[in-house]
């Protein structure tokens, strides 16, 4: 396993940064800045006497400053990197950790599978040697069972086989009870239509009979009529036979003072 080592803060710029003593270069261009310009050299005069301390004193506090700020830039950035490589060690760490974790549960499920197939085979065998025997356990007791029972299985069958017979002439019975039962049913029906008939044909002589005695009671009305109407005629026959007769008489009678006048009137009336 990689062990975290501590880094050393090494500066590799440390050559490049340069010293706080200025520069040849640098204090020339200093002085050119401060020398007066030629159109200007009428105007204003020179001083006599230059200062040369101040100068130096502000280029070299400029460099420390430039210095120091390129230190803390230097160390900020070596402490960044430090923590980003402390960071990638760490991380390098705990995924190291969850390799050797992860191989451990590999190896432990490896070996519980092993184990676990192994149990399992086992259990397997004793299934099947316990199904084997339960197997020829139960052969054994149907081999034993059908001897004993084969007197009672042909019995069973010769009582099946007659409960079959039975039933063929039970079912061959129904049938013809059913066969009787719709003749009978048909039968009922005809009479039950002749009935109908009868009865329609008692209706119908009933009415027959009424009228018949309608027409009696007519009849009797009629001869009963006819006889009066036969006493009417004989009645107007007498009393016509009466009337020719009363007229024959009054004509006879008529006659004969007719007669009577016509004889007086011929013979001449007596003197007196």
């Amino acid at each position: 396993m990689k062990q975290l080592g501590s880094p050393v803060l090494t500066n590799p710029i440390d050559d490049n940064i340069p010293s706080i003593k200025p520069d040849l270069d640098q204090v020339e261009a200093y002085r050119s800045t401060k020398k007066p310009s030629k159109s200007g050299s009428s105007k204003a005069p020179t001083p006599q006497h230059e200062p040369s301390q101040p100068a130096p004193k502000k280029s070299s506090a400029l460099g420390i400053l430039n210095n120091l700020i390129i230190y803390g830039v230097i160390a900020a950035g070596g402490y960044w990197a430090f923590q980003q490589d402390v960071k990638r060690e760490q991380e390098l760490i705990s995924a190291e950790n969850r390799i050797l974790d992860l191989e451990r549960q590999l190896s432990a499920t490896d070996e519980e599978m092993g184990e676990s197939t192994v149990a399992m085979r086992a259990k397997l065998e004793g299934l099947i040697e316990k199904t084997d025997k339960l197997w020829s356990e139960m052969d054994k007791l149907w081999a034993s069972a059908w001897r004993k029972n084969q007197s009672q299985i042909k019995e069973l069958r010769s009582k099946t086989i007659k409960t079959d017979n039975k039933l063929t002439e039970t079912n061959t019975e129904i049938l013809t009870n059913k066969t009787a039962i719709i003749e009978l049913g048909d039968k009922q029906s005809a009479t039950a239509f002749n009935i109908n008939a009868l009865t329609d044909q008692l209706g119908k002589a009933q009415s027959v009979k009424q009228e018949i005695e309608k027409l009696a009671s007519q009849l009797s009305s009629l001869e009963n009529k006819s006889s009066s109407r036969d006493q009417q005629q004989i009645e107007l026959a007498t009393m016509v036979a009466e009337l020719d007769t009363s007229v024959k008489l009054l004509i006879e009678r008529m006659e004969r003072p007719a007669a009577g006048a016509s004889t007086t009137a011929t013979t001449p009336p007596p003197a007196q």
